[in-house]
């Protein structure tokens, strides 16, 4: 008898401290949420590219810790947390991403040999965020300055131990035809700094490619996805499919086992740009100003044979320095470039800039019908905004962790974009 009341007692002691850690977890879990929603109001009170930094809170009898540093108290206080952790023991971590930091340079061959770059780049989306990939949470970026190559591991390249980093499809994102969400993004070119002059809380704002600035670079890729895979006793049938190993990551491949775009019965332009800020006027203030794509200019115009000829030469490059444009907050417009000196380099005269890219039409080829969506990726050597931002909050209740990350869009204005032919 004794010896059943105490395994008895064990097992209710047991029970009642997994019953305990429950309800710790799902606290921890209200808490959170909770709190994300304050991470997204604080948003309204930013700018692109805006990064809080690491925000570290203890509340111990609902009392914030003696040693947490000025920033953090700050941000705690405003948010409220005292009135939202109650009387448990609570450790708090926020933060908002909106842009790389300094050392997040992805470390790749690609800029420095293939672009020319002086150093590894930045690059959009950040480095293991991109959507076009799979399975992209078993990948840890390698970033300048830290130790591992520039090559993705073997085991997350179906084998492959010559992938490029800035090729992996983890660091890429989505552009799909259907809705003004999955068909147009906006990519800030410039951030939110830390820097607060008027003390207000809210950073200065930087355009890196300002005259005279640190930013002397910039490279749009769009490429198309890979085919689809068939497997062993199947055969691919070119343009159509491709052979693949059981297990391999289906969004890896080569450059020939992509999706060629039809240009046989109409080269049209299938993806629309517009590079759009605000501009100084003669006399002082600022306007509007914004360039557009020149019809018919296939240095200028992303055209279905531009994207062709981009994954044959294995860049994928449709926008760089030196893409020229229609200024039309003139008239009659000018031709500028983006950055690129013997024509009027536009970019380095604006504040704000942000690209708009919008996918305009349904994607074809000429043997295979549609292509899904194509993948676009923004190569910089200065930091700039994310079209995402990540926000994420870490909340231990008496040693039970609760993590909740939401990426948040950027809000996208519907610009009016020239339709081309």
């Amino acid at each position: 008898m004794m010896i059943f009341g105490l395994t008895l007692q064990k097992r209710t002691m047991r029970t009642y401290e997994s019953i305990k850690d429950g309800l710790n977890y799902a606290t921890a879990g209200w808490k959170a949420d909770s709190i994300m929603e304050f991470l997204q109001y604080e948003l309204n009170s930013h700018d692109v590219g805006y990064n809080s930094g690491d925000i570290v809170c203890q509340y111990k009898n609902a009392k914030l810790a003696t040693n947490t540093d000025d920033k953090s108290a700050k941000f705690c206080a405003k948010a409220g947390l005292e009135k939202i952790v109650g009387t448990n023991d609570v450790t708090v971590k926020l933060t908002i991403k909106g842009r790389a930091e300094k050392k997040e340079k992805l470390k790749t061959s690609k800029c420095g040999g293939l672009f020319g770059f002086n150093n590894d780049c930045y690059v959009v989306p950040f480095p293991g965020t991109g959507n076009a990939g799979k399975n992209c949470n078993l990948y840890e970026p390698s970033f300048d300055g830290e130790v591992g190559a520039t090559t993705v591991p073997p085991n997350l390249a179906n084998g492959d131990k010559s992938l490029d980093q800035a090729d992996f499809s983890c660091n890429w994102n989505k552009l799909t035809f259907g809705s003004s969400q999955t068909a147009r993004v906006a990519l800030p070119l410039y951030y939110e700094g830390a820097s607060d002059p008027d003390g207000d809380g809210i950073g200065e704002l930087v355009n890196p490619y300002k005259t005279g600035g640190p930013a002397k670079n910039l490279i749009l890729r769009l490429r198309t996805p890979c085919l689809p895979c068939v497997y062993d006793p199947d055969k691919p049938v070119d343009g159509v499919s491709r052979t693949c190993e059981k297990g391999d990551n289906t969004t890896i491949c080569e450059d020939g086992e992509r999706y060629e775009l039809d240009t046989l019965t109409d080269d049209k332009v299938v993806v629309q740009w517009q590079l759009s800020g605000k501009c100084e006027e003669v006399g002082g203030g600022t306007k509007d100003c914004s360039v557009l794509p020149i019809a018919g200019n296939k240095k200028s115009a992303i055209f279905e044979s531009v994207i062709n000829l981009s994954k044959d030469k294995g860049t994928y490059k449709a926008i760089d320095n030196e893409t020229t444009g229609n200024d039309v907050s003139v008239h009659p417009p000018v031709k500028v470039s983006f950055l690129y000196t013997l024509t009027t380099p536009k970019l380095s005269q604006m504040t704000q800039p942000i690209l708009n890219i919008f996918l305009s039409g349904k994607l074809l080829t000429d043997v295979s019908g549609n292509v899904p969506y194509l993948e676009y990726q923004l190569l910089t050597d200065e930091p700039v905004g994310m079209p995402f931002y990540k926000l994420e909050a870490d909340v231990m209740v008496n040693g039970n962790a609760f993590i909740k990350t939401l990426y948040k869009e950027i809000k996208k204005d519907l610009v009016d974009f020239a339709i081309q032919n």
